[in-house]
């Protein structure tokens, strides 16, 4: 009997926990969808993926150019197409589900430590079901590292080859998040293995090449420019810090105790430790120079990767995971109260597209795809602002914040037109909302 103890308590126990932390996270990501979207980066996916749906081009019709890498938007573009085209929490609730889906393949692969502190992390939670390319970046991640971690003593290693080269290349069209990662276990398998995955670097070069001459690279810090160009590089790393602490502070702390135990741990989880490391450092110098923004979504591949490289401590000791869930669900129910403060800056954008839903559809000149969702404006008659021409029927939306001069010319050139309507008096740009301003072209 006292040997079947442990073996119940895995399967009824930690089974049991980890089905109760999936219908919490559940209610908590229920109630983060209830709030609404914060930032417009959720809005610009799905604009790209309504886009492609409509017109089979999954070009970014307010850049004129592939801003995006293409697969999420296959993904949410299908998803649209069957649910509605303006059906955001269609695609709030995919993402959603590959979040769980992550959770459940971390569950049978990293035991139920790994999978409950990746769940219940507020990262997680709030990032994790925006639509947005992160969660589907790490899922490709992730599918393919465990198909790393399989031996190949069992005589099927062409099928590991083949999940590890598909899943890779899916996450690399995916988010460039995941480069720097894939790159890190190739380098890992020639110094250690003398082994070269030289197709998969052929295809990030060919990636990199076609994003470097598109300008989205640079597009990236023109925004971190923007957005945190008053801020020093101390003030930089100072606010990166503020918003990590609470959510990197468990996976760091169980990853520095793991570490203790370094000659014990496996290939993987010291694999995981330097990507982890190198992943981190990356990050912190792009915003310490302005190269990034500094959010949160950028922790979505880093804290799976952490609670992996310290996973034979999990498994050792059950009671860290325990210990951690408390911490976890504080953590979360303070950010879901600090969630509409984000939410409610979108009110001027919501506000004009609102108005504009009830005006003829005309060519919509804006930059804004926040706009263009609630205008339910037709995606063929789209245009960013810097290619505004006046005629008949046609609108201008201008974000009248003079920080974005240098991103959107046609500030300069329409500035002094009447207004139709202005909402850049709005109570929420005292406090950070963008003031937004409706110009008729005609």
């Amino acid at each position: 009997m006292a040997r079947t103890t442990p073996l119940r308590w895995q399967v009824w126990g930690e089974g049991g926990l980890f089905l109760a932390v999936c219908l919490l996270a559940a209610k908590l990501v229920q109630q983060r969808i209830h709030l609404g979207l914060a930032w417009e980066d959720s809005y610009h996916h799905w604009l790209v993926s309504a886009h492609g749906w409509v017109t089979g081009d999954y070009r970014d019709p307010l850049a004129g150019h592939a801003a995006f890498l293409p697969v999420v938007h296959w993904i949410y573009g299908c998803v649209l197409g069957l649910t509605g085209l303006y059906n955001l929490p269609a695609l709030q609730i995919t993402a959603a589900s590959v979040m769980l889906l992550t959770a459940l393949g971390l569950y049978r692969w990293g035991g139920w430590g790994v999978a409950v502190l990746f769940l219940l992390n507020p990262v997680t939670i709030l990032t994790g079901s925006l639509p947005v390319a992160e969660p589907w970046a790490v899922f490709f991640l992730l599918v393919g590292l465990w198909a790393w971690d399989r031996t190949s003593d069992t005589g099927d290693g062409w099928r590991r080859e083949v999940a590890i080269s598909m899943a890779w290349t899916l996450a690399m069209l995916t988010d460039r998040g995941t480069w720097p990662v894939i790159l890190g276990v190739l380098i890992w398998d020639f110094y250690h293995k003398q082994s070269l995955r030289w197709w998969l670097l052929l295809v990030m070069a060919v990636i990199l090449i076609q994003q470097w001459g598109l300008g989205t690279l640079t597009t990236t810090a023109a925004w971190a420019k923007v957005d945190h160009g008053n801020l020093t590089t101390t003030q930089q790393v100072q606010y990166l810090w503020r918003y990590s602490a609470g959510v990197l502070g468990i996976p760091l702390g169980l990853a520095g105790l793991a570490l203790l135990r370094w000659p014990k741990l496996s290939e993987l989880e010291k694999l995981c430790t330097w990507l982890s490391l190198g992943y981190g450092l990356l990050i912190v110098s792009l915003v310490a120079t302005g190269q990034l923004t500094g959010s949160p979504r950028y922790y979505l591949q880093l804290i799976p990767l952490l609670l992996l490289s310290s996973r034979s401590l999990l498994q050792k000791w059950s009671g860290l995971t325990l210990l951690a869930l408390l911490p976890l669900v504080s953590l979360n129910r303070y950010y879901l109260q600090q969630w509409p403060h984000w939410v409610i800056l979108n009110q001027p954008s919501v506000k004009a597209g609102n108005w504009l839903r009830t005006q003829n559809p005309g060519m919509l000149y804006t930059d804004s795809p926040l706009v263009v969702y609630y205008s339910h404006w037709p995606v063929q008659k789209l245009a960013a602002s810097q290619f505004a021409v006046p005629h008949s029927q046609s609108w201008l939306i201008l974000v009248g914040d003079n920080r974005y001069h240098s991103l959107f010319p046609a500030l300069t050139r329409f500035g002094n037109q009447p207004l139709s309507q202005d909402f850049s008096q709005d109570w929420t740009v005292r406090y950070g909302a963008k003031p937004v301003k409706v110009y008729a072209l005609n």
